[in-house]
């Protein structure tokens, strides 16, 4: 996406990380509870899927491998704040899933089958 330098890594991989949490806390505590755990993944996997598909549009329309260029486009700001955007119906709805499913086992009448 055209992001270089010595600190790039460890900026994108905080602000990624702190995104997360953030979304994920508000998720295991609000969210799931208000709008149930179907729904959240129906509008989490719609959201990231748009994202991704918006990315996929600009790389596309832009081609940064026949277009090189040395300082970061603006095609390549934008490729990355949709990558962040993506995170963010990803972190509030399958990222914290897993946690909160595994907390309510299935009734015992269940796995006896």
């Amino acid at each position: 996406m055209g992001i270089t330098g010595q600190n790039t890594s460890l900026l994108t991989t905080g602000v990624f990380g702190s995104i997360k949490c953030g979304l994920s806390i508000v998720w295991a505590f609000f969210l799931v509870e208000t709008m149930g755990r179907r729904k959240m993944l129906m509008i989490g996997a719609v959201g990231s899927s748009l994202a991704m598909l918006v990315i996929a549009g600009i790389t596309k329309t832009v081609d940064p491998v026949a277009n090189p260029t040395t300082s970061v486009p603006p095609s390549g700001i934008a490729s990355l704040a949709f990558l962040y955007v993506s995170r963010l119906p990803f972190s509030s709805s399958s990222a914290s899933s897993s946690s909160s499913h595994s907390a309510r086992p299935a009734p015992s009448s269940l796995r006896r089958r």
